[in-house]
């Protein structure tokens, strides 16, 4: 299975957070990024070659230069990072008419592997659905707090 594109991956996380209410209105998961922005990965690898194997210090790139960007916050708690800035009405409305989220539930096959030595890696089946993004569909299925507590990898095609 496919997961739904737009003419930039982040629209699709964007158009969900525009979507949520409460705490975590407009905020993004910084995995999110690691996984969708291609350019982002490229500028941490570029200035540390290690962050190509390693997600973590991506992850860790990215939260340390937003915590030092005018205008964008980082939790202290977790890894949200959001605009300081409310988004205006029409950014509202273009991430909406472009990210319409998925109609009928797409069913993925993904390959977990815990963060626990002693536990090897599994198949699991994520059911991903309209009403968040495929990141909260991936902290529901490994019971974690929230989006901001996964990482995850690129997709990968079988042949």
């Amino acid at each position: 299975q496919n997961f739904p594109t737009s003419s930039h991956p982040l629209v699709g996380h964007l158009s969900v957070t525009l979507r949520r209410t409460g705490d975590f209105l407009g905020k993004i998961p910084i995995s999110a990024i690691i996984a969708c922005d291609v350019k982002v990965h490229t500028l941490c690898k570029i200035i540390d070659p290690k962050a190509e194997f390693d997600p973590l210090l991506v992850l860790s790139m990215i939260y340390n230069a937003a915590k030092q960007s005018p205008g964008v916050s980082v939790s202290n708690r977790n890894f949200w990072i959001q605009s300081q800035r409310p988004y205006s009405p029409e950014a509202v409305d273009l991430a909406l008419q472009c990210w319409s989220g998925i109609s009928d539930p797409i069913r993925v096959e993904a390959v977990l592997i815990p963060c626990a030595m002693e536990d090897g890696p599994k198949m699991v089946s994520l059911n991903i659905s309209e009403n968040e993004h495929y990141m909260g569909d991936i902290a529901l299925k490994l019971s974690a707090t929230d989006p901001s507590h996964v990482l995850v990898s690129r997709s990968v095609q079988s042949q």
